[in-house]
């Protein structure tokens, strides 16, 4: 069952979700519609994530985003430049500055701590609202995670490919 299949299944035999010709009791429905989608997007993402934790423990491949301080290793920020607002592809990003273990390799969240968070962002996203640009480090070819890393995920989930991002580039030199 796709993702489109799920949220045509969903149940709303609760009275108070019926449809009305009242605007309070159809926003309400709205809401309800809304909240259960996010909410079935954040089980399908969560249960990827776990799926995929047990393919690569069995493999005994890394599920976790890489890790900007291990990606950087000794090396020495020569440059550090903003290069402003951009459209950066999703599957570019990836690792993240601090969060890396909160999320699987491909923005799968891992930590169940986020969950009302990713949920409410998810539904703001699908309310059709727009939200504030996330902030990336780019080194090379790849791009980090700063600040953003829920509104990545539910944009994945959700089937983005781009994201607005605040993008600063390291230039690493030698190791000492």
């Amino acid at each position: 069952m796709d993702f489109k299949e799920m949220v045509m299944s969903l149940n709303f035999s609760d009275p108070s979700v019926q449809v009305s010709s009242d605007p309070e009791r159809s926003r309400y429905r709205d809401d309800v519609v809304t909240y259960k989608t996010a909410y079935l997007l954040y089980q399908k993402a969560e249960r990827k994530a776990k799926l995929r934790k047990l393919f690569c423990m069995l493999t005994g491949r890394c599920y976790t985003l890489r890790n900007f301080s291990q990606a950087v290793g000794h090396c020495c920020v020569n440059i550090q430049a903003s290069l402003g607002i951009q459209a950066v592809e999703l599957h570019k990003i990836r690792g993240s500055e601090s969060c890396y273990q909160d999320f699987d390799a491909d923005f799968n969240p891992l930590a169940v701590k986020d969950r009302k968070r990713w949920i409410y962002i998810a539904e703001q996203y699908l309310r059709g609202y727009g939200l504030a640009e996330v902030d990336l480090l780019k080194i090379g070819g790849e791009y980090f995670v700063r600040d953003g890393h829920q509104r990545i995920s539910v944009m994945r989930a959700l089937g983005y490919r781009f994201v607005d991002a605040n993008v600063t580039v390291w230039s690493p030199t030698e190791t000492y």
